[in-house]
């Protein structure tokens, strides 16, 4: 009789495991950054840093997903309408810190321009621009990648 509740239980685990996120479980979204002086950062750096190239509040190059002349992507929209919530937050930062992945675009590093709360504030402003349906699904996306 052990045995088969073992069982059972090993099995209602492993349903519960397989369900809902790329990793299976799904987390409670606690709510975002919304702190003015972190989002007044975040927005100062991104006006300094980033405005040049993703435009006015992010929102990138209305041709983003394709590949110019030079075999590069133009600058994406970071408002939540492209894919940036699609990377978790690791991801977001290496961008930032290192410039565009394998020269697939035109993003210069700022590893030696912004520190690293600036990388996160100007992180959290933008996040601050997504849909909740995006910022919920981006949590999902990183508490996985970081195996909670």
């Amino acid at each position: 009789m052990r045995v088969v509740v073992l069982a059972t239980l090993a099995s209602l685990l492993l349903a519960c495991d397989m369900a809902g996120s790329p990793s299976g479980v799904v987390m409670p979204v606690p709510p975002r950054n919304l702190d003015p002086e972190t989002l007044n950062i975040g927005k100062v750096v991104y006006d300094k840093h980033c405005k040049r190239c993703h435009g006015l509040d992010g929102k990138g190059s209305s041709n983003w997903r394709a590949q110019g002349p030079d075999g590069k992507y133009p600058p994406p929209p970071l408002d939540g309408t492209g894919h940036t919530w699609h990377h978790p937050q690791v991801v977001l930062v290496n961008v930032i810190k290192d410039g565009s992945p394998g020269g697939m675009g035109n993003m210069p590093a700022f590893r030696d321009k912004i520190s690293d709360a600036e990388v996160d504030a100007v992180i959290t402003w933008l996040q601050s621009l997504w849909s909740e349906q995006a910022y919920q699904e981006w949590f999902q996306r990183d508490i996985s990648h970081r195996g909670h």
